[in-house]
């Protein structure tokens, strides 16, 4: 493991967190940011390394290498706005999120912006414990997964890993990985040199029927593959979200993912979670106006079914 340095006296790292999300990929979710500022929030990748982190903040992005989509591509902007009205008094308390969330909210995503790995241990179990309490998946991912620091989220956040080999030795030290692909990807499974199997993120292969929300693939508490996101950082010299979205499409007219009842290569659980995140599309039933004038709609196939009694 590596040992984290912070110099004597530092504060800890804060964070902010937000009911809703209007967030086409991850659903109508509560997230966690990290950092109460845009400095601390930088700072907090800057402490893990992480390697898509420009270099003009410390990183190793920009100049041909990808960098990080939040941290420098809209999200950073909606942080801004969350700093600004955290100053001002608005309450982004992680109870107060989870009391406003939407019903329909599966998860929360934790490390928006930021990367949870910088939050003291203290504030790591209390986010865990909250989580879990009210019935949510915690989902998220963090590059300091190497680091001693980190090792308290180790079985609850995924480790971002930049590289297949990576993924193996995330693996090797406990953790569930994730890993960035080519942005032309176009096989919708692969493995690592050590022989885990790989799924590419199923809200990105099928994003009409799709979310982090319905799909939670990415529940590190839970088995399952490598999940592998095809790089849509904002910079190599080219625009990368767009190619991202083309490899998408690309993937899409592939052969459906959802595996076999009967491939012994797949741990049940994750048979069952695939089928429920690629579920088969369907024609939309049909209801028209009833005939016999009760003022109801009714399936197509009994429009004309004698209503008596406005039944």
């Amino acid at each position: 493991m590596t040992t984290q340095h912070h110099p004597r006296g530092t504060p800890p790292m804060k964070y902010l967190c937000t009911s809703t999300s209007q967030n086409t990929k991850t659903g109508n979710v509560p997230g966690i940011s990290i950092g109460d500022t845009r400095a601390d929030s930088l700072q907090s990748c800057r402490d893990v390394a992480c390697p898509l982190l420009h270099k003009k903040h410390g990183g190793q992005g920009g100049d041909g290498n990808p960098i990080c989509y939040a941290q420098h591509g809209t999200p950073s902007f909606a942080h801004s706005s969350m700093v600004k009205a955290s100053s001002n008094g608005k309450d982004y308390s992680l109870s107060h999120a989870l009391e406003q969330s939407s019903r329909a909210a599966k998860m929360v995503r934790v490390g928006v912006i930021g990367d949870p790995a910088a939050l003291s241990p203290i504030d790591g179990a209390y986010i865990r414990q909250t989580i879990k309490r009210a019935g949510l998946a915690l989902v998220g991912y963090t590059h300091g997964w190497e680091l001693d620091t980190a090792q308290h989220w180790r079985g609850s956040l995924m480790a971002s890993c930049e590289t297949l080999e990576q993924a193996d030795k995330a693996i090797a030290d406990g953790w569930r990985a994730t890993v960035l692909l080519p942005s032309d990807q176009t096989a919708r499974t692969f493995d690592t040199p050590d022989g885990h199997t790989g799924v590419v993120c199923p809200a990105i292969l099928k994003p009409e029927i799709v979310t982090c929300n319905s799909c939670r693939l990415c529940d590190g508490s839970k088995a399952g593959p490598v999940i592998g996101f095809p790089d849509h950082g904002p910079g190599k010299g080219t625009n990368l979200l767009i190619q991202a979205k083309q490899a998408a499409r690309r993937l899409r007219s592939l052969e459906p993912l959802t595996p076999s009842i009967g491939d012994d290569d797949w741990v049940s659980p994750l048979k069952r979670r695939l089928q429920v995140a690629i579920p088969p599309i369907h024609e939309p039933e049909k209801y028209v106006l009833c005939s016999n004038g009760c003022g109801k709609t009714h399936h197509e196939d009994y429009a004309h079914h004698p209503c008596q009694g406005g039944e």
